[in-house]
């Protein structure tokens, strides 16, 4: 999937983890927080055991250029999705020095978007 306007190819990739390179990505990320730190992440599911995390990441030549973290809860046979639940707005994270962040917003919504049309939520 690609975004208008790329540069170069951008794939994406669904996981329940934060990838390897995330931490050192993170630190020039635009949109960062605590909030989106591997430890703040994977302590959600702890705190609730209904929730469960997802990953969107999309990676330009391999190198991982953004993402959208969010868990995943059920209840009332719905799924209720929250990006970043709690420290911040939440939304896409990018890199900053993406040469067309544009594209990697844009990439990450479709990509969003075609998974919530596969999914029952709320």
């Amino acid at each position: 999937m690609t975004g208008t306007g790329a540069s170069s190819r951008l794939s994406l990739e669904w996981g329940d983890r934060t990838p390897g390179d995330w931490e050192p990505w993170l630190d020039g990320a635009v949109g960062a927080s605590f909030a989106s730190r591997t430890a703040w992440l994977e302590t959600l599911p702890v705190f609730d055991p209904g929730f469960e995390l997802r990953v969107l990441t999309a990676r330009r030549d391999g190198r991982l250029v953004g993402a959208l973290p969010m868990t995943l809860s059920r209840r009332l046979g719905r799924s209720w999705v929250r990006s970043l639940p709690f420290g911040t707005y939440g939304g896409p994270l990018f890199s900053a020095d993406d040469p067309d962040p544009a594209s990697i917003r844009i990439t990450l919504a479709e990509g969003f978007t075609h998974w919530l049309g596969e999914q029952p939520i709320a």
